[in-house]
C-alpha cells in the first residue's frame, strides 16, 4: 500500500509537468491534431487553428520582467532541500506566475496553483485509451484528440502561452516540481489526488500507441525527448513494482533518446538525463 501511494504521487506530478509541456513549441497548436471528438459517437470536426486561438482582443500579453524573477540557477539549487522548502519553492513559482499579465488575463480565480492541480485531475480522471485504440476509428480519433478533448481550448492556450514566456525554465522547473513528487507521499492527504493505474495509462499512451507517439513526433525536439524521458522514468518504476501491466518494453525507447540525446545540444541536464537512462537500461538487462 505504502509503495502503490508513492509511485502514485511519483507519476502524477510527472504528469502534472506533461500535462505543462505538451504543446511547447512555436508552431499551431493544432496543426497535426486535425480532428477534435465532439460527442459520443463517430463524428469528427476541424479543431481551431492557432491564429484562432488568441484573446478576444487579438492581443498577446507579455511576460513582466521583475527584479524577483525566478531563474534556472535559483531552480536547480533547490533540488535536494528538505520537503518544506521545496513546497515553498514550488509554491514561489505559481506565485510569480501569478503576477504576469499574460496569467491575469486569464482571470484564473484561484490562482495558477490550484487552477493547474484541476488540470492535472482532469487528466487524470480521463485517461486515454491505451489497450484497443485500433478497434474503431472513434477510439483512434478519441486518442488523437485526447488533449483537446479534455483540457480543452482554453487550458491549451494557456499551457503554450506559460512556456512561451517562461522556456528557460521549463527544464529546472520540471526537475523541481519531480523532486516535489517524491516528497509528497510524505504527507497524508497530499495536492495530488490519484490512483496508480490513472497515472500509469499516460506513460503507456505515449510509449505504446499510435496517438500518443504521433504527439511525440509532432513535438519539437526537446519538448519530445523530455516527454520520452519522463514516460521512460514511470514505465521504469512500474517495472520495479511489477506495475507494468500492459508489458511495455522501454529499452527500445531508452536506446533511441539516448541516441537523441547525446546528438542535441539544446537540453541544458542532458548528462543527467543520459546517466539517468543508461542506469535503467543496465537495470533492465539485468532482469532479462
Amino acid at each position: 500500500m505504502v509503495k502503490d501511494r508513492w509511485f502514485a504521487a511519483v507519476i502524477a506530478v510527472v504528469f502534472l509537468i506533461l500535462a505543462l509541456v505538451i504543446f511547447l513549441n512555436r508552431d499551431s497548436i493544432f496543426s497535426d491534431e486535425k480532428t477534435a471528438m465532439t460527442r459520443e459517437g463517430s463524428e469528427v470536426v476541424s479543431s481551431d487553428s492557432e491564429n484562432e486561438a488568441r484573446y478576444d482582443n487579438g492581443q498577446i500579453r507579455k511576460k513582466i520582467v521583475s527584479p524577483d524573477q525566478i531563474n534556472k540557477e535559483s531552480m536547480l539549487s533547490e533540488i535536494g532541500i528538505d520537503s518544506d522548502q521545496l513546497q515553498e519553492r514550488v509554491r514561489q513559482f505559481f506565485d510569480y506566475l501569478d503576477r504576469q499579465e499574460y496569467i491575469q488575463a486569464y482571470n484564473l480565480e484561484a490562482g495558477s496553483y490550484q487552477h493547474f492541480l484541476e488540470i492535472a485531475a482532469k487528466l487524470l480522471s480521463h485517461p486515454p485509451v491505451v489497450s484497443g485504440e485500433m478497434k474503431t476509428l472513434y477510439i483512434l480519433g478519441c486518442n488523437i484528440a485526447h488533449f483537446y478533448r479534455v483540457m480543452g481550448k482554453k487550458d491549451i492556450v494557456l499551457t503554450k502561452d506559460i512556456l512561451s514566456n517562461e522556456r528557460e525554465l521549463i527544464e529546472p522547473v520540471m526537475a523541481m516540481l519531480y523532486e516535489w513528487g517524491l516528497g509528497e507521499i510524505e504527507v497524508t492527504g497530499g495536492e495530488i489526488h490519484a490512483s496508480v493505474g490513472d497515472v500509469y495509462e499516460y506513460a503507456a499512451f505515449f510509449l505504446n500507441t499510435v496517438g500518443g507517439t504521433s504527439y511525440l513526433a509532432r513535438r519539437q525536439s526537446g519538448t519530445r525527448m523530455l516527454l520520452t524521458y519522463y514516460s521512460i522514468l514511470t514505465i521504469d518504476r512500474a517495472n520495479r513494482e511489477r506495475l507494468n501491466h500492459y508489458g511495455v518494453d522501454i529499452v527500445p525507447h531508452v536506446d533511441l533518446l539516448i541516441e537523441d540525446i547525446r546528438k542535441y545540444s539544446g537540453l541544458d541536464n542532458k548528462d543527467t538525463y543520459l546517466e539517468r537512462l543508461n542506469a535503467i537500461r543496465k537495470s533492465a538487462a539485468n532482469r532479462m
